[in-house]
């Protein structure tokens, strides 16, 4: 073993420890309450290792763009000229995030999720191809037995794509259909969303309010997880984020039997 391998083993090796104290620290704290646990996809993923090419710089410059989520140039320009290259990094993400997910489920948490964060930046026909394969992969290969696990793919149109991962539950956006969402594919899947992000930051307690009872009313009671369309603003209020949940348990508590809003 080189001197360089030894010390990303040693570094591997705190950080492993770092996270598997971290895991049981919470989870012994906060018993009963859900831990989950959570890996970037493959897009969005911040992370390279070792590839048996001679494409490294090109490799890099591509997850430089994925990690920094404002452009897709130049792993359009890989997609096109060399995909075979993409392809290849996108397997060893692969076996990256899910044996990063299967070891926070072996730390003890209760559920995990898989964000694809740049999703919205992808046409349908390059989700189709380059993400929504080795999401199916991932997975495939996450023990979902001991803990179930949820699909984010920001703003993704193509909800049945999402379905057909086998994910137990997928979470959907502000450009889909909710209650639609719930209806075609709600006995196959648990539903997470999609109260408006922009709202809980900027809008009025009135505002936050109906964006939630508005969620829990399409998305209806069963299999339904309340959740943002994304994620917290930095710049949310504090407060603002406390009346979501607050606003969410006093629904729960007054309603014993939710139905779905009228059509």
């Amino acid at each position: 073993m080189t001197t360089n391998t030894k010390r990303k083993a040693r570094g591997k090796a705190k950080s492993t420890i770092f996270l598997e104290a971290e895991i049981l620290e919470i989870v012994e704290a906060r018993n009963p309450i859900t831990v989950r646990g959570v890996a970037y996809a493959l897009f969005t993923r911040g992370l390279i290792g070792d590839m048996n090419t001679n494409n490294t710089a090109k490799v890099s410059r591509v997850m430089t763009e994925m990690r920094e989520c404002g452009s897709l140039d130049w792993t359009r320009r890989m997609m096109r000229d060399e995909p075979r290259v993409l392809h290849s990094l996108l397997e060893k993400l692969t076996d990256m995030t899910a044996g990063y997910l299967n070891y926070q489920i072996a730390q003890g948490v209760h559920a995990v999720q898989m964000f694809e964060s740049v999703s919205d930046l992808l046409s349908a026909k390059e989700y189709r191809e380059f993400a929504h394969p080795y999401h199916e992969r991932v997975i495939s290969r996450v023990n979902r037995e001991s803990a179930p696990i949820i699909l984010f793919a920001k703003e993704q149109a193509n909800v049945e794509l999402m379905v057909e991962t086998v994910a137990n539950a997928i979470s959907v956006g502000r450009n889909v259909d909710l209650r639609e969402v719930c209806g075609r594919f709600g006995d196959r899947v648990a539903v997470q969303g999609n109260v408006d992000n922009e709202v809980l930051r900027s809008g009025t307690a009135e505002d936050i309010r109906n964006a939630v009872e508005t969620c829990i009313r399409e998305g209806g009671c069963k299999g339904h997880i309340l959740n943002l369309n994304h994620g917290v603003f930095r710049d949310t209020p504090i407060e603002n984020v406390r009346l979501l949940i607050e606003t969410c348990r006093a629904w729960d508590s007054g309603n014993d039997e939710l139905e779905r809003a009228p059509e």
